[in-house]
């Protein structure tokens, strides 16, 4: 339940949201309440997460995804599979920014829509 919580609080879009989470924590566990307040909204929070980065993504299964991409690679000799790794980063690097750069909006699209679902949810 405290774990649920826990991220209802940090996927919540609004400061009205979190904060009913976060009065919901203070409630079954004081001491975790008092943890996350020590903690900064900006850096665990989507509330409070900066526009610029125009990513929201609170978690996400990077290794996982890194581990499938580089399969093929593994079975390189380690020098080879190392140049193979560092070439398809740069890649897709520099496709992401191709991608970021020519979007004019504060927030990118899927987010945008999740965020415009809160706002009739509470509204």
């Amino acid at each position: 339940l405290l774990r649920d919580l826990m991220m209802g609080a940090a996927k919540a879009t609004f400061v009205e949201a979190w904060d009913e989470k976060m009065q919901q924590i203070k409630k079954i566990n004081s001491k975790a309440y008092d943890w996350l307040n020590a903690v900064p909204p900006q850096a665990w929070c989507k509330h409070a997460f900066s526009f610029y980065p125009k990513c929201d993504v609170l978690m996400n299964n990077l290794s996982e995804a890194f581990n499938s991409t580089i399969l093929l690679a593994r079975e390189k000799p380690i020098l080879t599979m190392f140049e193979w790794i560092r070439s398809y980063v740069m890649g897709r690097f520099a496709t992401l920014m191709e991608k970021v750069a020519k979007y004019d909006g504060n927030v990118m699209p899927k987010p945008r829509k999740r965020l415009d679902k809160e706002i009739e949810k509470k509204w």
